[in-house]
């Protein structure tokens, strides 16, 4: 995966949610990103949960249908 930075809008994973805006990066004793989902509320995971960088506007591309 490359680097994500901030402000970038991530797919995610998990069914349950779909995409967000990374607002905080990882420090060295954490290693877990700060993520705003669309409707306002923030998660924080590792980058193993984030997908992609959204580029389609249909929806995720690497989930299978």
């Amino acid at each position: 995966m490359k680097k994500l930075k901030l402000n970038s809008k991530v797919e995610l994973k998990a069914l349950s949610l779909r995409e967000g805006t990374i607002t905080g990066l990882p420090t060295k004793d954490d290693k877990m990103y700060t993520i705003e989902l669309a409707y306002g509320r923030t998660i924080r995971c590792t980058e193993h949960y984030i997908g992609k960088t959204v580029a389609p506007k249909e929806g995720a591309s690497w989930r299978k249908k």
